[in-house]
C-alpha cells in the first residue's frame, strides 16, 4: 500500500510540476474562475468569511469578502507554480528583504531560531526561503491522510525544507537543542490553539483571541532568539517578506509576552491588506465569553488574559 500511495503521489506531483511550468496569465485567468465559483456557486465557507469579517470590520467587511476569495484562489494555482518553480522561477516571485538576519544571529552562538509566520500572503512560500537564507530551515505541518501527503511533502521540500510533523516537532526541538547545527523553526501561530492548552488571551482584530503559545513555550525553553515576519504582496503572485527580531532570548520574557507581541505585529499587517488572511478558517471558535460561562474550572485554571 505504501509503495502503491508512493507512486500515485509522485505521479501526481510530476503532473502539479507540468501545469507549474504553463504561463503566469494561464494560472491566474483559472485562478478568477475558480474564485468566481468558490464565492458564487459553492460558496465555499462563504458564511464563516462573511461573519469573521463582519465581526472584525462590521458593515465594511463585506467590501473584503471578494478580494479575499481572488486571493484564495491564487493560492490554489500557486500550489501549481510552486511545483514548477526552478530556483530562478522562485526567486522572481518571493523575496526576503534581509535574510543576513539568520546569519548574524548564528554567528553570535545561537543555533536554534524561531520564525513566526502568519496566514498572510501565501505562508507555503516559506518552505523555498532557504536558497536565500544562511540556516536550515524545519517547517512544521500538519501531516497529511494518504497520497495528498506525499504530494505536499514533496512540494514542501522541494527547496530543501525539512518538514517536521507538528505532533513530533516539541520532541524534536527539544531533543537536538545541542547540535551544532544552525536551524530556524518555522510556526504559523496564528490558528485556534486546542481546547485544552488555552492559557491566554490577548486583543487581536478586536476581539479576545484564544493565542497559541507553543512557539513561544519552546523558545523560552531553548532561550532562543525569536523573529517574526512581515509578509506582503507586491503585485499578484509576488511576495515580500521582512524579518523582524522580537528577542535574542525568549527566555527573557515575562510569560505570554512573546506571544501577545506576535498578534500586536500580525494584526498590524493584516489591517494593511485584510483580503491577504486566511478568513475561511474559524479563528474565535472558544470565546472568552463561552468559556468563562461554561468552563466550571475557569477561575482555578492559570489563563492570562491581556484585554
Amino acid at each position: 500500500m505504501s509503495d502503491k500511495r508512493t507512486f500515485t503521489g509522485n505521479l501526481l506531483y510530476g503532473l502539479m510540476h507540468l501545469i507549474g511550468l504553463l504561463p503566469a496569465w494561464w494560472h491566474y485567468l483559472w485562478s478568477d474562475v475558480a474564485a468566481f465559483l468558490l464565492r458564487k456557486v459553492f460558496r465555499y465557507r462563504l458564511d464563516t468569511v462573511r461573519g469573521q469579517l463582519t465581526r472584525v470590520f462590521g458593515k465594511e467587511g463585506k467590501k473584503y469578502i471578494k478580494p479575499f476569495y481572488r486571493h484564495l484562489a491564487d493560492l490554489a494555482v500557486e500550489y501549481f507554480m510552486l511545483a514548477g518553480f526552478d530556483e530562478k522561477g522562485f526567486a522572481e516571485h518571493a523575496v526576503v528583504t534581509n535574510p543576513e538576519i539568520f546569519g548574524e544571529l548564528h554567528r553570535e552562538g545561537h543555533h536554534n531560531l524561531f520564525l513566526l509566520i502568519g496566514h498572510l500572503g501565501n505562508w507555503e512560500y516559506y518552505t523555498g526561503f532557504n536558497l536565500f537564507c544562511d540556516t536550515e530551515f524545519n517547517v512544521l505541518y500538519k501531516r497529511q491522510h494518504g497520497v495528498g501527503n506525499e504530494v505536499f511533502s514533496r512540494l514542501r521540500s522541494k527547496f530543501g525544507s525539512r518538514l517536521l510533523d507538528k505532533n513530533e516537532a516539541g520532541s524534536y526541538i527539544v531533543s537536538h537543542r545541542r547540535d551544532p547545527i544552525n536551524r530556524t523553526y518555522i510556526f504559523a501561530a496564528d490558528q485556534e490553539p486546542p481546547y485544552g492548552s488555552i492559557n491566554l488571551y490577548t486583543r487581536f482584530l478586536g476581539q479576545p483571541t484564544a493565542t497559541f503559545t507553543g512557539a513561544e513555550r519552546l523558545a523560552s525553553a531553548l532561550s532562543a532568539p525569536v523573529i517574526y515576519t512581515h509578509s506582503r504582496q507586491t503585485k499578484r503572485g509576488h511576495y515580500e517578506v521582512t524579518l523582524e527580531l522580537i528577542t535574542k532570548d525568549a527566555s527573557s520574557l515575562a510569560k505570554g509576552d512573546l506571544s501577545i507581541k506576535y498578534m500586536e505585529l500580525l494584526e498590524k499587517d493584516i489591517l494593511m491588506a485584510p483580503e491577504q488572511w486566511l478568513w475561511s478558517h474559524k479563528r474565535w471558535k472558544h470565546t472568552l465569553e463561552w468559556r468563562k460561562a461554561n468552563d466550571p474550572n475557569f477561575d482555578r485554571q492559570n489563563i492570562r488574559i491581556n484585554l
